[in-house]
């Protein structure tokens, strides 16, 4: 699923069901699913608080559970969002891809730098209800490195470990020398649904 790193702020695209928590029984019933090459991923859910909601500049800005703050910026055709006010709980569904960059870290700083709503079909497989792709650039600690498996473990800024194959032989090349520990600059690809928390 190669792509070119997205550098652009997030772009959220937000339907107005998720926002008003008409997704839940289509979240609920999504458990896992099976992407080509990769095989059957579970998928991993936590919940994030609503900090603060700008409405002329249409930026929500949340909070994980491990404290950790994230801006997204909601596209301008979502409507809904003036429902939404501090405090209020956002349950979030992820569906973990591949590693498309992998590099050496360019700051000292864990974090998520950008994150952009990419086209589905990166996946290869349709994506079930009111899941859309997400191309993510985080400085993360890599938590296990298995270059035989072309895969690696990590922890994300919200706080989830992540375990991602490289998506092709120049990420896979670039696993090799390196340590658990270190902190890296990684692209990825994975899909997510939001919806208010009932």
């Amino acid at each position: 699923m190669p792509m070119k790193p997205a550098r652009r702020r997030v772009a959220v695209a937000l339907a107005a069901a998720l926002l008003a928590g008409g997704a839940s029984a289509a979240l609920a019933a999504v458990t896992s699913l099976t992407l080509p090459g990769i095989g059957t991923v579970a998928v991993q859910s936590f919940i994030v608080t609503v900090v603060k909601v700008d409405l002329p500049t249409r930026e929500v800005i949340v909070k994980a559970q491990n404290g950790n703050q994230f801006a997204y910026a909601v596209a301008p055709f979502v409507v809904g969002l003036e429902q939404v006010r501090p405090n209020d709980h956002v349950d979030v569904s992820v569906v973990p891809g591949t590693i498309i960059d992998l590099e050496k870290a360019q700051t000292g700083t864990i974090g998520r730098l950008d994150t952009d709503v990419v086209d589905a079909s990166v996946f290869g497989v349709a994506l079930p209800q009111n899941f859309f792709a997400t191309q993510v650039v985080e400085n993360a600690m890599l938590v296990e490195v298995d270059p035989a498996a072309r895969t690696v473990m990590f922890k994300g800024a919200d706080g989830l470990v992540r375990i991602m194959p490289a998506a092709n032989d120049e990420v896979a090349g670039d696993m090799a020398g390196v340590q658990p520990g270190d902190l890296f600059q990684l692209t990825y690809i994975e899909a997510m649904a939001l919806k208010l928390h009932q």
